[in-house]
C-alpha cells in the first residue's frame, strides 16, 4: 500500500496541555475497563534473533510481512503526551490503533478500529479511547513519520500458565525523510492465563537464545531514526497505596513502582546522549534497595538476590554517572567561578574519552543474563505480590520510618564536630530515610509531611557536597593518572589541584549552614508518630 502525507494545520497547544486533558501517563497501567495489552519484549544481536526465527519456523511458526506507519503531528504532540498511533492493512482492511507510549512496562493501553480504508483518525477508534486526544492531535494534523517494513515470525506456546503469542520480527524502520533503521526483536504477548506465566517463557527464551530484555519499542526506534530525539527517561511515580492496604499488597505496590521506574530508564541510559537516563536509572535502582532493605525478612531469599542485581548494577552505572557530572555540572560550575584553563581543559579532554568507555560498560551490563533477569523478576512480582503479610502497612511503615530516623541521629549526633568521613556516614543515613519516605509518604497526610520533607531535603543538598566533593577529586586525580607521561600529564595534574582547592572553597562556605540545617531537621516533629 501506498502511505499518502496528510495535510496539516498547526495548532498551538503545549504538552502540558495533553497531560491535562487526559491522565493516564504512559507509565501508569490502564484503569479497569480500559483496553490492554500484555507484552514482553527481548532483543539481541542479528544471529541470536534470526536462531530463533529458525527453531520458531521448525516448529511451525508462520511468517508473513509486516508493513505499518506511524502518525504524529508535525510537533510531535501526540508522542509527548505518551501516546504512538499506528495504521497496517489487515487481511484486506486495515487496523488503527492508538498505544500508550512504552516504558518497559508489561501492560500498556492499546485501543484498536478495523477500517475499509487507510484513514489516521482517532475519532476512528473505540469509545473508550481517550476522548481528550480527538480534539488535542486531530485528523488534519497528523502526518506518517515513519513506517516500518518488517519480515514476522509468529506462533502460539502454551507453557507455564499462560497462553502466548510470541512474534520475532526482523525488518527495517524507514522515516519520511529518507532516514533508515534496523529491527530485530521478539515480542511475547499475553493471549490468556496468568502474566507471571508469560515472565516464565520470557526467562527461558532469553537463557536460550542469549537474549536481553528490552524496553525500546518500534515507535521509540521510528521517532530516534526520523529526528535524531534520544529515547525519553522517566521520573520515579509514588507508588499507589492506600491506608487500609495490607503490608503484602502495600510491598507489591513498591515493587510495581520501582520496576516501572527503573525499566522506563533502560532505553534512555543505553542511549546514553542524555545524561538523565543513568542517573534516573541509578536512582531507581537504589529505590529498589531500600525496598528491599525495608522489607528484607519479608522478601527472603528474592529480596536478597534483587539487593544484589541491583547492587551489581550500580557499580557498572557509576563511572559513566561519576563522569556526567564532572562534565556536566562540577567544570560549568568552576567555569562560571571564573577558573578556566589549559588545565582544565585537559581534564576535560580525558574525561570525554573516559566516558565514552564507561558508556560501552553501561551498554554491557544491561545486556546481560543478571540484569536481565532482574528486570523480569520486577515484571513479575509487580503482577503478584511477592509476599502474604496481613499486618496494616500504616503501622508497619511508621515503625520502619522511624528505625531509619532514629539510625539517622544516632550517626549526626555532635554534627557541628564530626569529621567529613563521619558526616559522609550521616549522609548516607539521611539518603537511606530519604528514601523510605519516597515509598511511604502517600500514606500519611500530605500537609504533616511537607515541612518535614522540605527540612530533609535541604539537608540532603547541603550533604550532597559533601560527596560531590570527594567524587570530583577522586575522579579528577584518576584522570590525570590515566594520561601518558608528559606535558599533558603533568598539566591536567595542575587541574586536579584546582578541583580541589574550589570544592573545599564551597564546603567551607556551606558548612555553617549544613549545620544549622541539621539541627533544625533534628529538632523536626516527624509526621509518622501517630501512627506508632
Amino acid at each position: 500500500m501506498t502511505w499518502g502525507r496528510r495535510d496539516m494545520n498547526s495548532l498551538d497547544v503545549g504538552v502540558a496541555d495533553a497531560r491535562a486533558a487526559d491522565a493516564y501517563g504512559s507509565a501508569t497501567p490502564p484503569a479497569p475497563g480500559r483496553s490492554v495489552e500484555i507484552e514482553i519484549k527481548l532483543a539481541g544481536g542479528r544471529r541470536k534473533v534470526a536462531a530463533a526465527a529458525l527453531d520458531a519456523a521448525a516448529a511451525g511458526a508462520k511468517t508473513s510481512p509486516v508493513e505499518s506507519a506511524y502518525y504524529d503531528a508535525e510537533d510531535g504532540r501526540l508522542w509527548r503526551a505518551g501516546y504512538t498511533l499506528r495504521l497496517r492493512p489487515k487481511k484486506g482492511r486495515y487496523e488503527l490503533t492508538l498505544k500508550t507510549r512504552g516504558t518497559g512496562a508489561m501492560v500498556r493501553g492499546e485501543w484498536t478500529a478495523l477500517l475499509d480504508k487507510p484513514i489516521a483518525d482517532l475519532t476512528l477508534l473505540p469509545r473508550d479511547a481517550p476522548m481528550a486526544l480527538r480534539s488535542f492531535v486531530t485528523a488534519d494534523a497528523l502526518r506518517p513519520v515513519f513506517r516500518t517494513e518488517i519480515e514476522r515470525s509468529t506462533h502460539i506456546v502454551d507453557a507455564d500458565g499462560a497462553r502466548a503469542e510470541i512474534a520475532i520480527d526482523q525488518g527495517r524502520i524507514v522515516a519520511s525523510n529518507g532516514k533508515t533503521g534496523h529491527v530485530r526483536e521478539i515480542e511475547l504477548e499475553l493471549i490468556g492465563g496468568a502474566p507471571e506465566g508469560l515472565v516464565a517463557q520470557a526467562k527461558t527464551l532469553a537463557a536460550t537464545y542469549g537474549l536481553h530484555i528490552s524496553t525500546v519499542t518500534k515507535a521509540d526506534r521510528g521517532f530516534g531514526v526520523a529526528d535524531g530525539r534520544p529515547p525519553p527517561w522517566a521520573r520515579a511515580e509514588p507508588p499507589d497505596l492506600r491506608t487500609d492496604m495490607t503490608t503484602g499488597a502495600a510491598l507489591s505496590a513498591f515493587v510495581a513502582s520501582a520496576a516501572a521506574y527503573i525499566l522506563g530508564n533502560v532505553a534512555a541510559a543505553a542511549d546514553g546522549r542524555d545524561p538523565e537516563g543513568v542517573h534516573q536509572l541509578r536512582v531507581g535502582l537504589r529505590r529498589l534497595r531500600s525496598a528491599v532493605a525495608l522489607f528484607g525478612p519479608d522478601l527472603g531469599v528474592r529480596g536478597r538476590q534483587w539487593n544484589r542485581d541491583a547492587k551489581r548494577a550500580l557499580r557498572a552505572l557509576g563511572p559513566a554517572r561519576d563522569l556526567d557530572v564532572f562534565l556536566a555540572e562540577t567544570l560549568p560550575a568552576m567555569a562560571e567561578a571564573g577558573l578556566e584553563g589549559v588545565s582544565l581543559q585537559a581534564l576535560r579532554r580525558q574525561a570525554e574519552e573516559e566516558r565514552l568507555a564507561a558508556y560501552v560498560d553501561v551498554r554491557r551490563m544491561l545486556k546481560t543474563k543478571r540484569f536481565t533477569r532482574l528486570c523480569l523478576d520486577l515484571m513479575a512480582a509487580s503482577i503478584e505480590p511477592p509476599v502474604a503479610d496481613d499486618r496494616p502497612v500504616v503501622q508497619v511503615a511508621a515503625a520502619l520510618l522511624q528505625e531509619r530516623l532514629d539510625a539517622a541521629l544516632a550517626v549526626g549526633k555532635g554534627f557541628a564536630r564530626l569529621s567529613t568521613e563521619d558526616r559522609h556516614r550521616v549522609r548516607i543515613a539521611v539518603k537511606k530515610l530519604r528514601y523510605a519516605l519516597d515509598f511511604c509518604e502517600p500514606l500519611f497526610p500530605e500537609k504533616s509531611a511537607a515541612a518535614y520533607l522540605k527540612r530533609l531535603k535541604r539537608l540532603q543538598e547541603d550533604l550532597g557536597l559533601l560527596n560531590d566533593a570527594a567524587v570530583a577529586g577522586h575522579l579528577a586525580a584518576g584522570l590525570a593518572a590515566g594520561m601518558a607521561e608528559g606535558q599533558p600529564r603533568r598539566t591536567a595534574e595542575a587541574g586536579v589541584a584546582v578541583v580541589a582547592r574550589w570544592q573545599a572553597g564551597r564546603l567551607d562556605r556551606a558548612d555553617k549552614r549544613m549545620v544549622e540545617r541539621w539541627a533544625a531537621f533534628a529538632k523536626a516533629k516527624p509526621f509518622w508518630r501517630r501512627a506508632l
